[in-house]
């Protein structure tokens, strides 16, 4: 919950540490406990355990929060998302997303990149400024698991740099961990 019920947990095991024989606990990637050890000779292991899917991108968008370190550019022009989604036929197709300051984002699609009401553009350019992605690799970016320049290194996410820039500027910095494993 907080740093000082981190603590104390550690030094309740600390104090019992001659009736155990070994402590195994379950604990996100970004863990700190290792570095504070004195002697962080113990075993680690990352399992992944859940997997996250999106099931509607635009109603999974609409009122993702984005992270706070938002730009007037952010608010003015809008973000594209070519998103591929085998299993999902609604998800396949371009997506605009408008940031909105509510919290409650604008998201329209097309299956072309041919928005009426986009009199600043052309399809052509939409096309140009659009990031490139599937589904899976969409859920891992905005859950947090990877972050777009590593997606982008492997080849799961292409399109414009400076938009793939700007989108990861915009996902929050965190990682996923679900504690209650349901």
């Amino acid at each position: 919950m907080n740093e000082e019920a981190w603590r104390g947990i550690w030094r309740f095991i600390s104090n019992h540490d001659s009736m155990m024989e070994e402590v195994v606990c379950t604990v996100p990637t970004d863990d700190v406990m290792p570095f504070l050890l004195k002697e962080p000779r113990i075993k680690q292991e990352i399992v992944p355990y859940f997997m996250m899917r999106i099931i509607d991108v635009p109603s999974f968008i609409r009122e993702y929060a984005f992270a706070e370190n938002t730009t007037p550019r952010d608010f003015d022009s809008p973000i594209y998302l070519r998103i591929a989604d085998d299993c999902a036929e609604w998800n396949n197709g371009l997506f605009r997303l408008r940031l909105q300051e509510s919290g409650f984002h604008d998201v329209t699609k097309s299956d072309e990149a041919n928005f009426p009401d986009e009199a600043d553009l052309t399809p052509a350019e939409v096309k140009r400024l659009a990031v490139s992605c599937d589904i899976q690799t969409l859920s891992a970016l905005l859950i947090g698991y990877k972050r777009a320049p590593l997606l982008q290194r492997v080849g799961r996410l292409q399109g414009n740099e400076d938009e793939i820039r700007r989108l990861d500027r915009l996902i929050p910095d965190r990682v996923p961990y679900l504690t209650d494993f349901f």
